[in-house]
């Protein structure tokens, strides 16, 4: 899979077999709810929020997926500003 999400998962489950005194954890047990959160709108309102923009042929559509696409940003703002070392976005 070529999916950002996926793609943490598998180079977080393979990477401790790399070695290292402590490695980290990529997606941890106690967060593993939260991340699935964020990773489904980020999803959908950012990454295929910027095709639906770009390449709709339907006004409403672009309409739509701009307004998702600068809500979603703010979001993220908002939780980068109250919890800048939070990793687990």
């Amino acid at each position: 899979s070529n999916e950002s999400a996926e793609i943490i998962r598998f180079v977080g489950e393979h990477a401790k077999a790399l070695g290292g005194n402590n490695p980290r954890e990529m997606y941890p047990e106690s967060l593993r709810e939260k991340i699935d959160e964020v990773n489904e709108w980020v999803y959908n309102d950012i990454n295929n929020g910027s095709y639906k923009c770009g390449f709709s042929s339907n006004q409403d559509v672009v309409d739509e997926a701009y307004r998702k696409y600068f809500s979603a940003l703010e979001r993220i703002e908002g939780m980068l500003s109250s919890h800048p070392r939070d990793s687990f976005l």
